[in-house]
């Protein structure tokens, strides 16, 4: 008989462990694991601009701020803040008069001009 109640005390003793780790691994650990916090930081749209995509472009949203990033192996670098409205507005129609690249042309151009304004400014 005692050695019925030992097997018994054994089993439902590694079933408590068993149901302790499942719990410590499902809810304890969140806060250690990376991208916890994802209610603040958001990547809207990621384009890799090589076929390794180790280059990309990253459409970002942190908090209301709007952030196009590009990224590389060397580092991320802001390319330009956009309006907090900027993912607000509706994409342009694909039979409209907006060409499908045409809203990044318009970002790109901007910043190329500030890149230029920079330069003749020092």
């Amino acid at each position: 008989m005692e050695r019925y109640l030992l097997i018994l005390k054994t089993i439902v003793f590694l079933g408590v462990v068993g149901l302790l780790a499942y719990l410590v691994i499902k809810y304890g650990l969140r806060r250690f694991q990376p991208g916890s916090g994802r209610e603040h930081i958001k990547i809207i749209q990621r384009v890799p601009l090589d076929l390794k995509g180790g280059i990309s472009l990253l459409l970002v949203r942190i908090g209301e701020q709007v952030l196009l990033l590009g990224a590389s192996q060397g580092g991320i670098t802001v390319l330009q803040e956009l309006p907090a409205d900027f993912l607000d507005r509706d994409p342009p129609d694909r039979h409209g008069s907006e060409p499908v690249g045409g809203v990044f042309s318009k970002i790109l151009a901007r910043y190329k001009e500030g890149i230029k304004s920079g330069r003749e400014g020092s």
